[in-house]
């Protein structure tokens, strides 16, 4: 009763902030109830990222499921990708009437839970006894681990499948939550199951036109100066380069363009020296087009994000020094990885256009494996 008072005093004075930074759901959306048709499975992730690696794997299941999706802004391309064969759903409020009518609607045998510290907070909201549990990707923080420890004594050992993380580190972690040691397994890296190129849609063709093209995807707005003085840096000696940024949240996409103030810039399908394409899904397809790739979210603290859709076309893969969230992709990927800090060492690395890959089909069959146990794919 008191975590659903709280909800509905705080949801209303928090969204409006919520939508400003590009929130696409109202808080109604997430308390008022919908009708829903029971479910098998109920998979839980926080935006398209945790979802992907297992589009091919779900469009295999001959059963029913039912999808929550923590980020408004990712819920329709979740929907997009996945409703011709599940119930997409924003994760409704913590104590909210909508979740309670959700779980009683779906009543699910099995729980899915993708990446994305796991959500402990849900599990307090699913009735008693739990469905079946598994954790594909988990990971702890303080914060996390401290709700997962609240809640980890309604979690019986005979309804945990398990939990498969990354790096031992992790694998301590979920003990210090109070998980058996033989329910947690390492060495699980998901964006593993997906490891596939893909191909750019057909309006970015004309990019393959420019020679010494480097795209940087994934970029946030406090990190695109030290890359663009980088890349800079680094066409003094290629005049004919060519930069297409991939702004991390398109919807921030004013906070880019404020910084190219000077440049030769362009917002696509404009074309110039520097290009902005502020939309998403079609980054791991650009990656095809570039000689070079350049991956955010690792010159700010954030600790990185997924290199593996460029390294799959082969190409060098340049990041910052917080790449703390990569750590098994980086491991695997080696050489191709390179590690720039500073303006000149991003220079350096794209001059030097070195790159060694490696062969990840066997591990991306090892990583299908583990998924399918854990979806229970026959």
């Amino acid at each position: 009763m008191l975590t659903r008072l709280a909800s509905r005093a705080i949801a209303p004075l928090i969204w409006p902030a919520l939508q400003r930074r590009g929130e696409q759901t109202d808080w109604r959306d997430r308390w008022v109830p919908q009708p829903a048709a029971p479910v098998a499975l109920w998979i839980h992730t926080a935006s398209l990222g945790e979802i992907a690696p297992y589009t091919a794997l779900l469009h295999e299941l001959d059963l029913p499921i039912g999808i929550t999706v923590t980020s408004g802004r990712s819920l329709a391309a979740v929907q997009e990708r996945f409703n011709a064969i599940a119930d997409v759903r924003p994760l409704p409020l913590p104590g909210s009437p909508a979740m309670a009518h959700l779980i009683a609607d779906w009543r699910p045998r099995r729980l899915i839970l993708l990446e994305a510290d796991a959500w402990p907070d849900l599990l307090a909201a699913v009735p008693k006894p739990i469905p079946e549990l598994a954790v594909l990707g988990g990971r702890v923080n303080r914060l996390t681990a401290a709700l997962w420890r609240r809640h980890v004594t309604h979690i019986p050992t005979t309804a945990l499948s398990g939990i498969w993380t990354g790096t031992n580190s992790q694998a301590a972690a979920w003990r210090r939550c109070g998980i058996p040691q033989q329910y947690i397994h390492t060495g699980y890296e998901p964006k593993l199951c997906a490891a596939l190129p893909v191909s750019p849609p057909d309006e970015f063709q004309t990019l393959r036109h420019h020679a010494h093209l480097t795209v940087a995807g994934s970029l946030h707005p406090d990190e695109l100066e030290t890359v663009l003085n980088g890349w800079s840096q680094w066409r003094r000696t290629q005049s004919d380069a060519r930069l297409v940024l991939v702004p991390r949240h398109p919807e921030r996409l004013a906070e880019f363009t404020a910084q190219l103030n000077g440049r030769d810039a362009a917002v696509w399908p404009a074309h110039a020296e520097v290009i902005v394409i502020a939309r998403y899904g079609v980054l791991a397809g650009l990656y095809e087009l570039a000689d070079a790739a350049i991956v955010g979210g690792s010159w700010n603290g954030r600790g990185g994000h997924n290199p593996l859709e460029a390294a799959l076309h082969g190409i060098p893969v340049v990041m910052g020094p917080s790449v703390h969230n990569q750590k098994r992709l980086i491991e695997l990927l080696g050489e191709q990885i390179v590690i720039a800090p500073t303006p000149e060492t991003i220079a350096s690395a794209l001059a030097r256009q070195a790159t060694g890959t490696c062969d990840l089909e066997s591990v991306r069959q090892q990583m299908m494996t583990i998924a399918r146990e854990a979806l229970r794919l026959p």
